[in-house]
């Protein structure tokens, strides 16, 4: 494309609209879900608040990368999960959920 030299006022439009307020699906399945360590049973706890979001597979990470468990969940509809664990150093580490809407991954802190 080739112009001439001069001005060009009506070369760019600017357009702004309105945006509907609502929280994307990844959004919600990390509202939904709750993980927390059990330091007096040494489990860790996922609550699933979703009845049809089922939960395949949960890895535990320490803050490395480095896979510090690994577990297949048989029962994919609870809606309370117990894990065991064993003893974990005082650290941060990451939990990654796969489910059937997507991968979800959050951070504990282990006092």
């Amino acid at each position: 494309m080739y112009f001439d030299v001069g001005k060009y006022n009506n070369r760019y439009i600017l357009r702004f609209t309105g945006k509907t307020l609502s929280l994307s699906e990844e959004t919600k399945i990390e509202n939904s879900i709750n993980i927390f360590y059990s330091e007096n049973n040494e489990t860790l706890v996922i609550t699933n608040y979703i009845l049809n979001l089922l939960v395949d597979e949960v890895a535990l990470f320490n803050i490395l990368g480095q896979t510090v468990s690994n577990w297949e969940i048989e029962n994919k509809n609870q809606t309370q999960i117990v894990l065991p664990v064993k003893k974990l150093s005082t650290g941060i580490y990451v939990v990654k959920i796969k489910t059937t809407n997507g991968e979800l991954s959050k951070k504990i802190i282990i006092p």
